[in-house]
């Protein structure tokens, strides 16, 4: 295998709904053949803030994200609004979605998880507000001392279509080297759908959670980077080669 292209003759399956299309590229460009199948899909269930976030706007200290999702949408409902509060996020994909759409970051754990966030949060009794979608963990709202208000701002459901198509790719390419990426547990729990528990296919997951989610399931988990990013995935698929 060429150093130039340590990805040759392998098909990497994105299953992600936001992957940077840099990573994508990317992937190409190290030898690999890209398809992307995004097992879940996102959808807004909030379209103006709630009346119960209207009331306590100026007494949040804190407003806390632990999903990309969840800041695109609380974006598009608050641009114009003043946002006061300091802004907390779990990981580095959510950070830099922030940070392009102009807000500072006041805290991020230091590992890429809600127990470790829980563990680091800055202590405060003040009233903090977790936007989150309807599968996000409840530890986060349970264990921190202070008043949390929830809003759930995004559902997550399965994605039939891109589940047909995930099938039919793995079937037309049965002697390609596949190498699936995952970046949710909940792109986990759709994959037990398409992807039979002993399959010899390897799979690469973006982080401790997912990973966690990966092996209940039964499944074996090959690549998993330290730092939870979508461009760390790639380094350490190439690294391992």
């Amino acid at each position: 295998m060429s150093n130039s292209f340590p990805l040759a003759n392998h098909l990497i399956i994105f299953t992600g709904t936001s992957v940077p299309q840099t990573v994508i590229q990317k992937a190409s460009d190290l030898g690999a053949r890209t398809v992307r199948h995004p097992l879940i899909q996102i959808s807004p269930t909030s379209h103006a803030v709630p009346d119960f976030v209207n009331e306590h706007w100026k007494e949040y200290e804190w407003i806390i994200f632990t999903s990309g999702h969840a800041v695109r949408i609380f974006h598009a409902i608050v641009a114009n609004r003043p946002v006061h509060a300091k802004i907390a996020v779990v990981g580095e994909k959510t950070k830099t979605k922030l940070e392009t759409l102009g807000y500072t970051i006041s805290f991020m754990p230091s590992t890429y998880n809600a127990t470790t966030f829980v563990e680091e949060f800055p202590y405060t009794t003040k009233r903090v507000l977790f936007v989150k979608g309807n599968l996000a963990s409840d530890l986060i709202p349970t264990k921190l001392p202070s008043e949390v208000d929830e809003w759930e701002i995004y559902n997550t459901t399965s994605n039939p279509a891109e589940l047909k198509k995930f099938r039919t790719t793995i079937a037309e390419n049965k002697s390609s080297a596949i190498i699936v990426v995952l970046g949710s547990p909940s792109a986990a729990r759709q994959l037990q759908k398409v992807l039979p528990i002993d399959s010899t296919i390897e799979l690469a997951s973006i982080g401790n959670v997912t990973t966690k989610a990966l092996r209940e399931i039964g499944y074996h988990v090959t690549y998993q980077p330290e730092k939870f990013t979508w461009e760390n995935i790639l380094q350490e698929i190439v690294y391992r080669k």
